[in-house]
């Protein structure tokens, strides 16, 4: 059976989108990023986990655009491919 397990979000605030977050979904701070990527803030309920970044450059967001906000992408667990 697939589970969702990883949710990114691009967003133009990260801290101030996790701070939302964590009040409205009693989401925790499991760390922040700052590479040559993004920079953002990753969130967790101790299953689902949530990626809130800041893209970087045009290439960094693949394909989106470093402007976009909203789902970037998602990830499944599964038990056999």
């Amino acid at each position: 059976m697939a589970e969702i397990r990883h949710f990114a979000i691009a967003v133009p605030d990260p801290w101030a989108t996790a701070e939302f977050y964590k009040q409205v979904f009693g989401l925790e701070c499991v760390g922040e990023t700052d590479s040559s990527l993004a920079e953002g803030v990753f969130l967790s309920d101790g299953i689902v986990n949530v990626a809130l970044l800041d893209y970087k450059s045009e290439e960094a967001a693949q394909g989106k655009g470093k402007d976009f906000t909203g789902l970037h992408h998602f990830g499944i667990w599964v038990d056999d491919l």
